[in-house]
């Protein structure tokens, strides 16, 4: 018989058999590996979300009133993306891209899970936040299956993570717990607390609670609690020497905006001043007379570029500027002002009270004075010989005045009859025999003959002018005399004692019909007729 080669049917299905049995396994193995793929990436998309909330906390903590937050409840993503920039956004800041979760509705990739966050304050744990996810459910074979096993991985690798969003973001200090709440009855009290009855879900608690960083945090939740020193080198230096040989570069604060003190936060008696500066310490805070809202300066400030200030400027010491001072508006002083050069004004000075100058007053153009002016003499600008004297002799060219009223003599100048004069009905007196004379079309005329004799008089009478006339009187040896006209008195000259002169004389003009009287220790009275 002859013998056939090959599989028997037996071996045939034995190796079928065993080669399904491995694609099975293989194929469940590779969904596994899928499905954990999914679930890392869920994982990513949780810690994004929770990365945002806790940079949201972080800032809202920073603000006057985060209390007014407390029970606030968000569902979904939108409440995070910026109004401004993202369709659907709720935010005034970017918390989290636009792109995030925008395709799937805000809801994962991966199990189209949402997001359902409460926000609660307290006084002794600030502001967190509590975000359920809900459960990672699957249709098996038409029931609902739920997979711990990858929720549990999403959860473990949101929290592993090192990254915020799409950003370099560090995210390592947050304070944060992200975790997946079994459906056992046993937990761990740490979980328990955060879990609270949620099985089946994730749950991410975040809150912001700074006073136990090491770090300076720059998402506006940093609270300090001390002292910020900038240090290169070692980073125990053993003496201030050390300190102070580190190189000033290293500790520059660079791209500021602003630099501020907040002052509603403060508990401990300070004021909300911002002090720059160390020159008088702790002395700064009492002896600064602005005592809110200010910035105080501890030290002295050299400023290099252009100061511009709104407001007032007030200095308790001096104010040198080694160039002009310019002023828009007044300059007041309520003290001397001290000019050791020139005081130029391109309008009026106008003084309330008087000006007083140790030097000269010059005036290029009219002076107007509405009071008195008090002067020793008046000298003629353009020639020095006319001056007036007020009680000395004055000397001018043309005096052009209404009425011409003296106490005493009025001597003209003298002239000779034929002479020229310059002004029509001026009054001269003739050079060869002491009368008076007139100026008539410019030549000086004689008018002795229109002239009457002298007529004697006796004193303490009083008398009616016959016509236009002098009086005149002369006193006994030291006497006064005194002549009035019309009840005035026209005419006073005063005693002059015994080492004086002796006698003097008095003299008027009276007109026709005023009476007139002459008293005093007098000599002689005589009366002329002018005309």
């Amino acid at each position: 018989m002859k013998k056939n080669s090959g599989f028997t049917l037996l071996e045939l299905l034995l190796v079928i058999g065993l080669s399904t049995a491995i694609a099975v396994v293989a194929f469940q193995d590779k969904m596994l590996e899928t499905e954990q793929s999914q679930a890392r990436q869920l994982g990513m998309e949780l810690f994004q979300y929770n990365s945002a909330v806790q940079n949201y906390l972080a800032h809202e903590s920073g603000n006057k009133n985060p209390a007014s937050l407390n029970g606030v409840k968000h569902s979904g993503v939108n409440w995070l993306k910026s109004s401004s920039s993202c369709s659907g956004g709720q935010a005034v800041k970017e918390w989290l891209a636009c792109r995030f979760l925008q395709a799937q509705g805000g809801k994962t990739t991966f199990g189209r899970l949402s997001f359902n966050t409460t926000l609660s304050f307290s006084s002794s744990e600030g502001l967190s936040a509590t975000t359920v996810v809900s459960p990672l459910e699957f249709n098996k074979n038409g029931v609902m299956e739920r997979r711990g096993d990858l929720s549990g991985l999403a959860a473990l690798v949101a929290s592993g993570a090192y990254s915020v969003k799409d950003k370099p973001m560090a995210a390592n200090s947050q304070d944060s717990s992200i975790v997946y709440c079994p459906e056992t009855a046993s937990k761990s009290p740490s979980m328990a607390a955060i879990c609270n009855g949620r099985d089946g879900s994730i749950v991410m608690f975040s809150r912001n609670l700074s006073e136990s960083d090491r770090w300076l945090r720059v998402d506006h939740g940093n609270v300090m609690q001390n002292t910020l020193e900038f240090r290169t080198g070692s980073t125990t230096p053993e003496s201030l020497s050390e300190i102070q040989k580190i190189d000033s570069v290293a500790r520059q604060i660079r791209n500021v905006a602003r630099i501020y003190n907040l002052g509603d936060g403060n508990t401990n008696g300070e004021n909300d001043n911002l002090y720059l500066g160390k020159r008088k310490g702790e002395f700064a805070k009492t002896s600064a007379t602005l005592k809110s809202d200010a910035v105080i300066v501890d030290a002295d400030q050299e400023i290099l570029g252009k100061l511009i200030v709104q407001s007032d400027v007030i200095a308790r010491g001096n104010i040198t500027s080694e160039k002009d001072i310019l002023a828009k508006g007044n300059i007041t002083s309520e003290k001397d002002v001290l000019a050791k050069g020139n005081i130029t004004a391109e309008k009026d000075i106008l003084a309330i009270g008087n000006i007083t100058s140790k030097g000269g007053l010059k005036v290029d153009k009219d002076a107007l004075i509405s009071g008195n002016t008090t002067t020793s003499k008046i000298i003629d600008a353009n020639d020095g010989n006319y001056y007036v004297d007020m009680n000395g002799s004055s000397k001018l060219n043309v005096l052009v005045a209404n009425q011409i009223e003296s106490t005493g003599f009025i001597l003209p100048g003298a002239f000779k009859p034929g002479e020229n004069c310059s002004r029509n009905g001026a009054i001269g007196r003739n050079s060869a025999t002491n009368g008076p004379m007139l100026c008539v079309n410019n030549k000086w005329e004689s008018n002795e003959s229109k002239i009457g004799p002298w007529v004697a008089y006796s004193p303490n009478v009083t008398y009616t002018a016959p016509s236009d006339g002098f009086i005149t009187a002369k006193t006994r040896h030291n006497n006064w005399v005194s002549i009035s006209v019309g009840g005035s008195e026209r005419c006073h000259v005063a005693a002059r004692d015994k080492y004086g002169q002796g006698q003097v004389s008095c003299t008027s003009i009276v007109a026709k019909g005023e009476k007139f009287r002459v008293t005093g220790g007098i000599q002689y009275i005589y009366f002329r007729q002018i005309g």
